[in-house]
C-alpha cells in the first residue's frame, strides 16, 4: 500500500500499488486485488489547510494527519476510511507528528513554538512543551521508550523531553536552525539535520556530536532511520535523497554515503519535504514539489 499526500488539495490519498505499465492505471483489468481497501484509491478529505505530515500507527489500522489548519485528524484505514477523531489546541500550523513507541500517544510540533502530547484514545492533550523560542519544525519519538521525545526548532536547538515532565532533559545547541530530527536505534542517540547541510548524531550521555555526515549541498529537510537501525535516509533542498551508513565502525569514513537518488524536487516555497522507508527497508519513498 502506498500513501500519497496532496498538500495543495488538502487531501490524503490511500492507494494500492500496481506493477502495471499502463499510464495512471492503479489496478489493471485481470489483476487480483491485494488490498483490503474498499477501492484501489481512497481519498481522505476534511482538512481545511495543507497536509504537512501523515503517519501510520504501527498496527497499520490508523492514520494520523497534521495540517496547517492547526488540527490533527485520526482516520481508520479500512472500510469508509472515516475520520473518527479530531485533536485541536495548537495556535499555528502543525508541521510534524510522531506516534510514541507504544502507539498510545501522538507527539506534535508546530509553528506556534510548542510541542504537544496527545492521548490517542481520548483525544485529550496530556502535556504542552513550550521551551522553544521559535518555530518547531520536526519532532521524533524513541523507538524503544514511549516517554522519550525530541524536537528540533528554528531556535537552533534540539530539545529532548521526558514525557512526564514539562521541561527538557537535554538541550543540544546548533549554530543554525534545525529542520529535521530522528532517534537512533538506541535512546541515547539523536540525529539532526540543519540549514548548514549537515547531519549530526548526538550522544545524549555527554551532549556531544558523535558523528557528522556531510555531502548534501543544501538544507536537510527530513531524516528517517532504517528498520534495521543501520542506515539514515535524508532528503535535502539540493534535490537529492541519500542513504547513509551509521554503523559505529566503517573502513572509510568518507564513504558513509551509500546511495544518492535524484528526482525528488524542491522549489522556491522551501517546504520541508520528507522521505520514508518501506517496512522491510528494501524501498524508499519521497515527496516532491513537482506533485509526483
Amino acid at each position: 500500500m502506498a500513501l500519497v499526500l496532496h498538500n495543495e488539495k488538502k487531501d490524503i490519498v490511500l492507494s494500492q500499488a500496481s506493477s502495471s505499465k499502463t499510464s495512471n492505471a492503479l489496478i489493471p483489468a485481470g489483476v487480483q486485488r491485494t488490498s483490503a481497501l474498499n477501492s484501489p484509491t481512497m481519498l481522505l478529505s476534511g482538512h481545511e489547510g495543507s497536509v504537512n505530515s501523515v503517519k501510520f500507527r504501527s498496527c497499520g489500522q490508523i492514520i494520523a494527519s497534521a495540517s496547517s489548519d492547526k488540527k490533527i485528524f485520526l482516520w481508520r484505514v479500512y472500510g469508509e476510511c472515516e475520520n473518527y477523531m479530531m485533536l485541536s489546541g495548537h495556535k499555528n500550523p502543525i508541521l510534524d507528528l510522531s506516534w510514541t513507541s507504544d502507539c498510545s500517544h501522538l507527539f506534535t510540533a508546530s509553528a506556534d513554538k510548542m510541542c504537544m502530547l496527545w492521548d490517542a484514545t481520548t483525544g485529550e492533550r496530556t502535556r504542552k512543551y513550550d521551551s522553544h523560542t521559535a518555530v518547531v519544525n520536526s519532532c521524533a519519538t524513541s523507538k524503544k521508550t514511549a516517554e522519550v521525545l525530541a524536537s528540533g526548532s528554528d531556535d537552533s536547538t534540539v530539545r529532548v523531553w521526558d514525557a512526564r515532565n514539562k521541561h527538557p532533559v537535554h538541550t543540544l545547541r546548533h549554530n543554525y536552525p534545525v529542520t529535521s530530527i530522528t532517534f537512533g536505534a538506541e535512546d541515547h542517540i539523536v540525529y539532526s539535520g540543519s540549514i548548514d547541510n549537515c547531519i549530526r548524531a548526538w550522544d545524549l550521555r555527554n551532549g556531544e556530536v558523535s558523528l557528522l555526515l556531510s555531502g548534501h549541498n543544501d538544507t536537510v529537510t527530513s531524516l528517517a532511520l532504517s528498520p534495521d537501525g543501520s542506515k539514515i535516509l535524508s532528503n535535502s533542498m539540493d534535490n537529492s535523497v541519500r542513504v547513509w551508513d551509521i554503523n559505529p565502525f566503517v573502513f572509510d569514513e568518507s564513504k558513509r554515503c551509500i546511495s544518492a537518488f535524484f528526482g525528488a524536487q524542491h522549489n522556491n516555497e522551501k517546504q520541508l519535504i520528507r522521505s520514508a522507508w518501506s517496512k522491510d527497508g528494501m524501498m524508499i519513498g519521497s515527496g516532491s514539489a513537482d506533485r509526483n
